[in-house]
């Protein structure tokens, strides 16, 4: 199964096509972020999709793609979102800012 970074709205739109159709028991989007020190302000630095039913899985996976997917900078922490763009997880590695 392959990875790849989406734009927000082509994930977005996945979600909804995954939802409507019925396709996928479920779909999460993994989210890397950077904070800003000055305001806490996010930036989003990439998404990957994950087709699974099990968010433990996800988790996993997440992690494991935290320090080894190629972004524009090393991100700060990840948050996985599910088909209803709702929050479901957030990890930041121990000593990193947020």
């Amino acid at each position: 199964m392959g990875y790849e970074i989406v734009a927000e709205e082509q994930a977005a739109w996945t979600a909804y096509r995954l939802l409507w159709r019925g396709g996928a028991s479920a779909m999460f989007i993994i989210e890397f972020f950077r904070v800003r020190d000055t305001d806490q302000a996010h930036a989003t630095l990439g998404r990957v999709e994950h087709d699974t039913t099990d968010l433990e899985d996800t988790k996993v996976r997440a992690q494991s793609l935290f320090e080894t997917l190629d972004m524009p900078q090393k991100p700060d922490a990840l948050r996985v979102v599910d088909e209803r763009g709702e929050e479901v997880f957030v990890w930041r590695p121990e000593g990193r800012r947020t």
